[in-house]
C-alpha cells in the first residue's frame, strides 16, 4: 500500500496529542464515544478476539467496544505514562492512573506531569454518582474544583489521539504472537507506519496485546526518527481487571468551603441525582 506523505505526517502530529491528552485531569470521564463506522473491515477467516481474525484483518471499532464494555461491567485498574525526548534526554513526562468501579459508578484518577525546565504539575479527580472533585496542584499551589458530574463513557486507553492512531494503523495490523496459557489467550499485534520512503524519515510503531475477549492489556506507541532528536512514547497497561469498589482519597476531607465550582460544558448532561 502506497501511503501519502502527509498522511504519514500526520500519524507522527497525532503522537504528540497523546501527550497532551494524558495531561487533562478527568480525562476518563469525557463523553468521548467509540467511532461509529468501522476502523477496518470484519474479517473472514476465524476470531481471535472481537474484530480481530486470524488472516490479520483487524476491525478497530469492534475491538474498542468489547474493551470498552468489559473495563465498564468489571471495573479496573489502569496505568498510562507518556515521555518525549529530545536528543535522547526527557523534556516532559506524563502519567495517568485510574482506578473505577463497575459502570464508572466511583472513578478516581491521579494525573501528573513535569517537564526539564522544573514545571510540576499534578491533578487528582474523584467522582462519585453525581459529583466530581478535582484536586491541582501546580508548583506548591494548590487549588480545588467541585463539578456535577457528567455521563462518561470511556475508559483508557481510549482518547482521541488513540483513536486517531489506531484509525491509522487499522488497516496496518500484523498478529505477530498468539499464546494460550492456562486456557487464556493473548494476541499482540503490531503496525508500523512510516511517514516516507527513507528509513530515516519519522516513524510510528503500534503493539498491543489483547485477550480473546477483546480487552486491551498493553498499548505502546512510539514516534520518531530512528536516532532523531525528537521521540514520544506513550505506554498504556491493564493492572487488575475486576474492581468492586473505589476508596475515596483523604484529600476530600480537606476540600475548601470556597471550591470553585462549574457547571457541565454545552451539551453534556448532569447524571441525575
Amino acid at each position: 500500500m502506497v501511503r501519502s506523505p502527509n498522511r504519514s505526517r500526520r500519524v507522527f502530529a497525532v503522537a504528540v496529542l497523546i501527550l497532551l491528552a494524558v495531561v487533562g485531569a478527568a480525562a476518563v470521564l469525557a463523553t468521548i464515544g467509540v467511532p461509529g463506522l468501522p476502523f477496518g473491515p470484519d474479517g473472514d477467516g476465524e476470531r481471535l478476539a472481537p474484530g480481530v481474525y486470524e488472516n490479520e484483518t483487524v476491525n478497530v471499532t469492534r475491538l474498542l467496544e468489547a474493551h470498552q464494555t468489559q473495563l465498564r461491567t468489571s471495573g479496573f485498574s489502569a496505568v498510562t505514562a507518556v515521555t518525549s525526548r529530545t536528543n535522547g534526554s526527557v523534556t516532559v513526562s506524563s502519567g495517568q492512573r485510574v482506578r473505577a468501579s463497575p459502570n464508572l459508578t466511583q472513578v478516581r484518577v491521579r494525573q501528573n506531569r513535569s517537564t526539564a525546565d522544573g514545571e510540576n504539575v499534578t491533578a487528582q479527580v474523584y467522582s462519585n454518582e453525581t459529583t466530581t472533585l478535582v484536586r491541582q496542584v501546580v508548583d506548591g499551589n494548590e487549588s480545588y474544583q467541585v463539578r456535577e458530574r457528567t455521563r462518561g463513557r470511556t475508559v483508557p486507553p481510549i482518547s482521541r489521539a488513540t483513536l486517531t492512531v489506531l484509525g491509522q494503523a487499522s488497516g496496518n495490523f500484523t498478529v505477530a504472537n498468539v499464546t494460550e496459557t492456562d486456557g487464556e489467550r493473548r494476541i499482540t499485534l503490531t503496525a508500523d507506519l512510516p511517514s516516507g520512503s527513507s528509513p530515516s524519515d519519522a516513524r510510528t510503531q503500534v503493539s498491543m496485546v489483547v485477550d480473546s475477549q477483546g480487552v486491551i492489556h498493553t498499548l505502546t506507541v512510539q514516534s520518531g526518527r530512528e536516532g532523531g532528536a525528537q521521540t514520544i512514547e506513550s505506554a498504556y497497561r491493564l493492572r487488575e481487571l475486576g474492581v468492586e469498589s473505589v476508596d475515596r482519597p483523604a484529600w476530600v476531607s480537606e476540600l475548601p468551603a470556597n471550591a470553585t465550582r462549574r457547571t457541565p460544558i454545552d451539551g453534556q448532561q448532569p447524571v441525575g441525582r
